[in-house]
């Protein structure tokens, strides 16, 4: 009998490929939830787009403009005001691009080489660092990856422009997290074997970058949340499970452009590796997210319940938790409408069936 010398990696991979998934409706678990749009979407997408043609070309460049994080923003702060969403979708566009650069071998030689990843990294950690605190940026090891680092810079103004000092701290201990969970997600691609559906979700919290679009969501309604232990339990739930929904979504519908891509440390790839079963994986990965959906709304409407209709202190948690639910259905309704996942659907009403 021939030994199979495939690694879990490639078994799983192999074993996924050339399947057909149905996709459960997405969007009917959101069908009580806010989805709104910025009025001025359109002079945003055209403001992203032009910082894009300054920073790349060709194929990097269409599919940067196809990705439409001006969108994405308008729908994720769609009462912002114009000047603090062209800074926060320009965050958006920014963290695709440093995405793209860590994990697309179509645009990226950092991919085949962990060590040069490596130094990218930390370059981008030190970089974003000094522009956060307003002190000297550093000297760039990597020149071929600089510019994408260094367009963080003006950026960072507009943000040291907009927000308080407790808001910058925020948003640099959000942005450095997420950085540190991609390394920790690298280790496990780079790996022989395939992490655990717990291990997964460890790094998976952070590497979606939802924490830093929820501290943004707060910036700009310009208030304070309650404090005190309750209160501050139950926020820290609407945080992580804004976190989790939009994260399950995500892997839900991502599935097949990462499959494309050789990657199986994502949730349904996983969970078929638990179960066995693809029906099962999806089963479970909708079953989660209709948890994450009924802890939201119980930590809402305990913090609602505290406080007297009308009071300055309950406006202050219904437009919080509005402008997380505003997330939720903003990344569901980009992720239908970009081609970044490559699923050919408009929408999901009914279910759909795709090919792996």
């Amino acid at each position: 009998m021939e030994e199979n010398t495939q690694s879990p990696k490639e078994q799983l991979l192999k074993s996924l490929r050339g399947r057909k998934l149905e996709i459960p409706d997405l969007q009917d678990l959101f069908r009580d939830w806010p989805q709104c749009i910025h009025p001025e979407v359109e002079r945003l997408r055209n403001a992203v787009n032009e910082t894009n043609e300054r920073l790349f070309q060709g194929d990097r460049l269409r599919k940067m403009i196809a990705a439409d994080a001006g969108r994405l923003c308008a729908m994720w702060l769609p009462f912002a005001q114009y000047k603090n969403l062209k800074t926060i979708a320009l965050v958006f566009s920014w963290l695709f691009a440093w995405d793209d650069e860590t994990d697309s071998a179509e645009f990226s030689s950092l991919v085949a080489d962990p060590e040069a990843a490596r130094r990218f990294r930390d370059d981008t950690v030190a970089y974003v660092k000094a522009c956060l605190d307003g002190t000297t940026v550093p000297t760039l090891e990597q020149q071929e990856h600089s510019s994408l680092i260094t367009s963080f810079k003006p950026i960072s103004e507009a943000l040291r422009a907009s927000y308080d000092t407790e808001q910058i701290e925020t948003f640099k201990r959000e942005m450095l997290f997420y950085i540190d969970m991609t390394v920790l997600e690298q280790e496990w691609v780079e790996a022989e074997n395939l992490p655990t559906i717990e291990k997964y979700h460890q790094f998976r919290m952070g590497t979606s970058a939802v924490h830093l679009g929820t501290a943004i969501i707060e910036f700009n309604l310009n208030m304070k949340l309650p404090s005190g232990n309750f209160e501050e339990r139950n926020i820290r739930i609407l945080w992580d499970e804004t976190d989790e929904i939009i994260a399950t979504s995500n892997d839900i519908l991502s599935v097949k452009k990462e499959l494309h891509q050789g990657q199986v440390v994502t949730l349904l790839p996983l969970l078929f590796h638990q179960y066995g079963d693809l029906e099962k994986a999806m089963t479970e990965a909708m079953n989660r997210l209709r948890l994450s959906i009924t802890r939201f709304n119980n930590a809402a409407q305990q913090l609602l319940d505290l406080y007297d209709t009308g009071s300055a202190m309950h406006l202050n948690i219904q437009n919080f938790v509005r402008g997380c639910r505003c997330s939720c259905t903003a990344n569901l309704q980009w992720s239908l409408s970009t081609e970044r996942y490559q699923l050919g659907v408009k929408s999901l009403r009914g279910g759909v069936t795709i090919d792996l």
